[in-house]
């Protein structure tokens, strides 16, 4: 890029704080436009009035991405302006212990903002630069909160937007190399900058209903405000996800639109004289928003520009009764709010990348959309973040460094899944020194008893009730062996077994078995109970769980009729797993061949129809703090999966599996997506008849399978029946 950087002669480095910037440009004919967008740390623009777009795409600490942008649009004869509005922060590297605003966007303190392109006007080009041409001014009447990761909270006082100093900008050599560039002697002394990997975000105007004195959204969402008030006072404006009973230290959850009780949120404050016309700087979650109006002040206009991830599905789908659709819906609704620019674990709160969260979110996104553009990032943002001789970071793009362990297991998990679903080999080869990495990691923080030990790290497995206490770790006292941890290592070993084959590295693949087989023989030894058939959280056998029977069936340490009794024996223990664990619950049932032992679950998932949940929460509990944890969409994969039975398998040849699973129903249909593109699947109960109609890609093999307990089925594969002998 050889343009310069801009920023605000009056810029306070580190400040937190609002800076504008505006050009305007004469035009006579205007055609193509097309710009290339910046900025250190976030941006908003407008052209002539009409909101364009938010960014720059969130980068990690070694590559930074800008925009490209369309203007063409926005543009038209005669004076047009070009307005942005730049949020300064202070430095990723200069954090104290507390909880800085936007942890997940990295930036340098620095307030800049770049444009480059051009615009077609008639028969000559113009340029469209950042330059000291450009207006700049800082905003003075606005200031920020952040409470329990929250993404922002804003807090305007008289005069905002109204009284700013105008002045021209001032230039700054831009620190970035832009990917492809001649690096002089080799010498890099800033970031690389790339083409943001994944598509723009979506922007749609909606406006709220009201319910009680409180403005609706009709389901939790995720969006910029926008509110125009009059008069003198101040204005408080609450965002919530729901009603709770209780106050905001003391709460519990039924249903969460009881109007009744107290709605839980965090606050906008807006002190007015005049007019005052706002719009978020960051997007807002909520489902409801109280209004509290305090002198003589009015609310004119209040609504919202709701944003996320462009993720395009199929609507065709019916899983066989109201119940379930409704699930479905809820289901979708919550993967859809944690896709943001990356996975979030959640859109309210920490809006950060969480590698075990998004683990689950990728696989249930595979199932139900071709777009692997945010899974291919994901892949990228964890891997960067690992060291040799250490771990992937948990959570990632983060201005602050956090490790558990366990979670860089996932990682491994995530890049297999990957690779079956994509065979993007190009892409996955470059993470395997990272997967080889961590589990020399692992390999290396063994006890005495050959088990993974307790780390000076966060131990984290699930917020199973019996650990709250412990912040979700099972296990805490030191060099005590972590018996989840010891099978998630196998296991990891295991999938980077198949990886390592896929590559041609037949040696490494056995080695990775053979050390797979010793942590199972060691956690047999150490943990295996024989009198209840089940396995202790450690060599001390003071506590078990059902995440350990989980993973000892996931990994093969426990098999057939025996896996299938610890399954069941394990719904008795009062350590279980919550929503997190929901995924793996259901393939440790399907291994096993006892998946109906999973209706429990799932009827916990079915009550929060009840509740009049939108989303699906972090927890199973009343006193759950998050109301949208994609973890928790585990419909998408068990209706999919399961009730039209298409498999995505990392183990299964080049071959389409379908086996449906119909669990009393009549019918269902619907579409999944595979490595080899859409299948539909339709089938239905006639009489004592199976039917199955299969529409799949063109020259995909189908293997099927008809449930048993049928005197009669029928396949109709692309429009022609399959014969006897061709099925299952």
């Amino acid at each position: 890029m050889k343009s310069h950087a801009i920023f605000c002669p009056n810029a306070r480095r580190g400040a937190e704080t609002l800076y504008y910037f505006e050009k305007k440009i004469d035009l006579s004919d205007p055609r193509e436009a097309v710009v290339r967008v910046m900025a250190d740390a976030r941006y908003k623009l407008w052209v002539n009035g009409t909101f364009v777009a938010a960014g720059p795409c969130k980068g990690t600490r070694d590559i930074r991405y800008y925009d490209e942008l369309n203007l063409t649009p926005y543009l038209t004869r005669g004076e047009n302006t070009l307005s942005v509005t730049l949020l300064g922060l202070s430095s990723s590297n200069s954090m104290d212990y507390g909880h800085p605003h936007l942890l997940s966007v990295i930036r340098d303190d620095r307030a800049y903002f770049f444009m480059e392109g051009t615009v077609q006007d008639g028969d000559q080009t113009v340029d469209i630069a950042t330059d000291r041409t450009w207006l700049a001014a800082e905003e003075t009447h606005d200031t920020f909160s952040t409470q329990f990761f929250v993404g922002m909270n804003e807090h305007i006082t008289r005069g905002f937007g109204k009284t700013l100093a105008w002045e021209n900008a001032e230039e700054m050599p831009l620190p970035v190399l832009v990917e492809g560039e001649e690096v002089p002697f080799g010498e890099i002394l800033a970031s690389y900058a790339a083409p943001r990997p994944i598509p723009m975000m979506f922007y749609r105007e909606r406006e709220f209903f009201c319910l009680d004195g409180y403005y609706d959204a009709g389901e939790l969402t995720t969006g910029y405000v926008r509110m125009r008030a009059t008069g003198e006072g101040k204005i408080t404006l609450t965002y919530g996800e729901c009603f709770v009973k209780g106050d905001a230290d003391h709460f519990e959850k039924g249903d969460r639109t009881d109007t009744t009780g107290f709605l839980l949120g965090h606050d906008d404050t807006f002190e007015i004289d005049g007019e005052l016309v706002f719009e978020s700087f960051w997007f807002r979650t909520f489902r409801y928003v109280r209004a509290v109006c305090e002198g003589d002040v009015r609310i004119e206009t209040l609504s919202y520009i709701e944003t996320g991830y462009p993720l395009t599905t199929e609507d065709d789908y019916d899983y066989g009764d109201k119940r379930r659709n409704a699930l479905w819906d809820i289901s979708l609704r919550t993967l859809r709010r944690c896709m943001q620019e990356t996975y979030v674990d959640c859109p309210y709160y920490e809006q950060l990348q969480y590698c075990m969260d998004t683990y689950s979110q990728i696989l249930y996104t595979y199932m139900i959309s071709p777009d692997t553009r945010l899974a291919r990032r994901a892949l990228r943002d964890f891997g960067s973040t690992w060291r040799p001789g250490f771990l992937t970071e948990a959570r990632a793009p983060s201005s602050k460094r956090q490790y558990i362990p366990g979670f860089s297991l996932f990682y491994i998990y995530m890049v297999n899944m990957y690779e079956a679903r994509t065979e993007d080999d190009e892409e996955v080869r470059q993470y395997l020194p990272v997967i080889d990495g961590i589990l020399d990691w692992f390999s290396h923080n063994k006890n005495g008893a050959g088990l993974i030990k307790t780390s000076n790290m966060w131990d984290f497995v699930d917020w199973a009730d019996d650990w709250r206490a412990e912040e979700g770790a099972p296990v805490t006292r030191p060099e005590e062996g972590i018996a989840v941890y010891s099978l998630m290592y196998a296991y990891a070993l295991q999938k980077a077994a198949r990886l390592m084959r896929v590559f041609g590295r037949g040696a490494t693949a056995e080695e990775y078995l053979i050390r797979s087989d010793e942590m199972l023989d060691a956690v047999r030894a150490a943990c295996f109970d024989p009198a209840t058939g089940l396995y202790y959280d450690s060599e001390r056998r003071e506590r078990v769980s059902q995440h350990t029977q989980i993973w000892a069936v996931l990994t093969g340490l426990s098999e057939g009729e025996t896996a299938k009794t610890l399954l069941k024996t394990s719904l008795t223990l009062s350590a279980k797993g919550g929503y997190a664990y929901a995924y793996l619950w259901f393939r440790a049932l399907e291994k096993a061949g006892c998946y109906d032992l999973g209706d429990e679950m799932m009827e916990q998932f079915y009550g929060l129809l009840d509740l009049h949940c939108s989303t699906v929460p972090e927890m199973p509990y009343p006193y759950t703090r998050s109301e949208c944890h994609a973890w928790g969409a585990v419909a998408l994969y068990e209706f999919t999966t399961m009730t039209l039975g298409v498999k995505l398998r990392d183990d299964s040849p080049r071959l389409l599996k379908v086996e449906p699973y119909p669990q009393g129903q009549r019918h269902a249909q619907g579409s999944v997506f595979t490595k080899w593109g859409r299948v539909h699947v339709a089938w239905e109960v006639v009489d004592d008849t199976f039917v199955l109609r299969l529409e799949t890609p063109d020259a995909v093999a189908a293997e099927v399978t008809v449930p048993a307990g049928y005197a009669h089925y029928a396949v109709i594969l692309n429009g022609k029946q399959v014969p006897p002998y061709a099925v299952k």
